[in-house]
């Protein structure tokens, strides 16, 4: 994580970003439409007093077709469950150019879905299941 710059495309409490920041991520880039989270995450941004964290109160897909394209060294894709929203999420990565070769992917789904197709390459090096989630790192294998 060090030196990294991080995207948070479904924040929610910002518990991945600022756990990035807290392992010496350069920068986090969170995204978040819920204007309860959002304000958390304003306050706890302020709180902490990061000011290598960008704080976006969006719809998550919508920025993702919008914004122009920065390519992130690691990207957290946790979207709300049972809105089929990770494959959405990685076409507009993909497509936009948010992704580079050597990006990591984390990405947090119902266990009951299958995981999400990548271009190829890309393949999962740690993987682990619970009761009700599924997450893994994915990486481009070079």
């Amino acid at each position: 994580m060090v030196g990294a710059s991080c995207l948070d495309v479904f924040a929610g409490s910002g518990s991945l970003g600022f756990e990035a920041l807290s392992r010496g991520a350069k920068s986090v880039t969170m995204l978040e439409l819920n204007s309860e989270n959002f304000e958390q995450l304003q306050k706890n941004k302020q709180l902490l007093q990061v000011d290598n964290l960008e704080l976006y109160k969006v719809d998550s897909l919508e920025f993702l077709s919008q914004a122009k394209a920065e390519a992130f060294d690691v990207i957290f894709i946790d979207p709300p469950f049972h809105k089929d929203l990770i494959s959405k999420t990685l076409v507009a990565l993909f497509a936009a150019g948010f992704i580079k070769d050597s990006t990591i992917l984390y990405l947090e789904l119902e266990r009951k879905l299958s995981p999400p197709s990548l271009p190829n390459g890309w393949q999962s090096y740690k993987e682990k299941t619970t009761s009700q989630v599924q997450y893994g790192l994915f990486k481009k294998i070079l």
